[in-house]
């Protein structure tokens, strides 16, 4: 199932201090692909919320 397999990847990304890495750091627009891939990953608010909601969701169900 999908769902566990993004499950896992969550949680395998999940530091022992709690900050979930691998999150892109946001996605201003650029003219290239290269462009996209040289964005930084880092702890941004934004997907630490995300994986909180994902992983919430998938205890209520």
């Amino acid at each position: 199932m999908i769902a566990d397999r993004a499950k896992t990847a969550v949680l395998t990304r999940i530091g022992p201090d709690g900050i979930l890495a691998d999150v892109s750091d946001g996605t201003p627009m650029g003219d290239t692909l290269a462009f996209y891939n040289a964005l930084p990953n880092v702890a941004a608010p934004y997907g630490q919320a995300l994986a909180i909601l994902f992983l919430s969701q998938l205890k209520r169900s």
